[in-house]
């Protein structure tokens, strides 16, 4: 597994050296005891070290004016809401096209849309309409088949994902009260 270095990890205040799956491995003051250590724990697993895993300089909050309506890393097709990192304010998941971890509420100019709902929801019938929350055999949200989804064509609700990856993490780690 390869070992970069990152300035935007969550979980630390300045340089991380970080595992590919954004584990940090240390927290570093400066930009080169980063890269040292990065170095260090490559040769001695016999690999190439990733370098450093950097954002555009146009990633940016969402809202930011100049950013198109509707656009966000939380529904752009490179974000994976299965990947995350952090928790609370700090929660971000993977981005497939930049290698990092990334704020679901910001925008690159890179944002590709997910691809187009399957022919069998559009064809579905309109005269079956329910006020009930739509859901699948296992209880989740059913995004696509959901009248908020058809109206609206949003994808799925970063809101919605983060918080329901935060009580699945609550649950396995025991479901106290006593969240930190």
């Amino acid at each position: 597994m390869p070992y970069f270095i990152t300035d935007k990890s969550p979980d630390c205040s300045g340089w991380a050296t970080i595992k590919e799956d954004g584990e940090v491995i240390g927290c570093h003051t400066t930009k080169q005891d980063a890269i040292d250590q990065m170095v260090a724990v490559s040769i001695a697993e016999d690999m190439e070290p990733g370098g450093e895993r950097a954002l555009p300089d146009n990633y940016r909050p969402a809202l930011a004016p100049d950013v198109p309506e509707g656009r966000a890393c939380g529904n752009c097709y490179f974000y994976d809401e299965t990947n995350v990192q952090g928790e609370g304010d700090n929660l971000k998941a993977y981005c497939e096209r930049w290698d990092a971890y990334v704020n679901g509420g910001f925008y690159c100019n890179a944002w590709q849309p997910h691809d187009e709902m399957d022919m069998e929801h559009e064809e579905e019938d309109e005269s079956d309409e329910s006020d009930e929350t739509e859901v699948d055999e296992e209880g989740d949200f059913d995004y696509e088949d959901s009248d908020v989804y058809e109206e609206t064509g949003m994808i799925k609700s970063n809101l919605f994902m983060l918080a329901k990856k935060s009580l699945e993490l609550h649950d396995e780690i025991g479901g106290g009260d006593d969240l930190h």
